[in-house]
């Protein structure tokens, strides 16, 4: 069983700057002593120091460009923060690890459902996808060019 052990600090890099936490409860199990921060748990900060939010748009800016470049120029643009490239790495890294892992399960990032597909020009069934974060090029109606 774990009991209260003490209070720690610790600071989270969010998408509004720097929190820091100065008030986080410890508990110790009594018999293996692991520790945790069950209100870390319940704020998604469970063993990160980036939010949830901050380690989204990382992801992103990891995937538009290098990491050094994501770092530099992209993050600090986008929202406002700086990161290390190497965090961004990290960072960038490990989600696309877990996100391999539920597809290897079968995992898929929507439900299943029938799709009622666009026609192009020659009335041919036509999908639009993008794999890169990047815009898609579509066909209007009677496939005229859209923006």
């Amino acid at each position: 069983m774990a009991s209260f052990h003490e209070h720690r600090d610790k600071t989270f890099s969010t998408l509004l700057g720097d929190v820091r936490v100065e008030i986080r409860h410890y508990y110790q199990c009594d018999h293996c002593h692991h520790g945790h921060f069950p209100g870390d748990a319940a704020l998604g900060l469970a063993g990160r120091r980036i939010s949830l939010g901050a380690e989204a748009v990382v992801t992103l800016a990891g995937t538009l460009t290098n990491f050094g470049q994501a770092a530099r120029k992209i993050l600090p643009k986008m929202a406002g923060i700086r990161f290390r490239e190497s965090t961004v790495e990290r960072t960038a890294e490990a989600n696309g690890e877990r996100l391999g892992k539920l597809w290897e399960q079968g995992h898929t990032m929507a439900s299943a459902r029938d799709w009622h597909w666009n026609r192009d020009a020659r009335l041919q069934q036509v999908a639009y996808i993008s794999i890169d974060a990047t815009g898609v090029g579509q066909q209007g109606l009677g496939g005229t060019k859209v923006e």
